[in-house]
């Protein structure tokens, strides 16, 4: 197995390719952490994979900073981070109010930047990891 005993975010992994990623991870060998903004949904694919689940909203820093502690509290590290989040607007472009469009941009850069900061941190305190 080619992940045995490594820890694994998949920010992003109850569905489509995140939860693909999760899956292959989880046949791998890794114990892998299933992440979502709903909580159910993050539990129902843990079950699946014998795995963790945190629910949050990364375009929330706060929430961003949650999960982590969590990780740290729980795995105490952190090996693999996969980003897979990712929002789509429900507006056109010229419809599209600036709110949507703060959101949008809050899940697919910020949000990238925050875990990828703070899965570097965790990782470089360990001697590496992947991001």
């Amino acid at each position: 197995m080619l992940l045995n005993e490594k820890i694994a975010l998949v920010a992003g992994s109850t569905n489509n390719i995140g939860l693909g990623i999760a899956r292959a991870f989880a046949r791998e060998g890794a114990k892998v952490i299933i992440h979502s903004r709903h909580a159910d949904d993050a539990k129902k694919v843990a079950a699946e994979l014998n795995g963790d689940s945190f629910a949050a909203d990364v375009s929330r820093p706060d929430q961003v900073d949650a999960l982590f502690d969590h990780i740290k509290s729980k795995h105490r590290r952190l090996d693999i981070l996969v980003n897979s989040l990712a929002q789509s607007s429900r507006s056109g472009i010229l419809e599209m109010p600036l709110e949507e469009w703060n959101q949008t941009l809050a899940v697919n850069l910020t949000a990238y930047l925050l875990t990828i900061q703070h899965a570097a941190r965790i990782m470089k305190e360990n001697g590496g990891g992947a991001i």
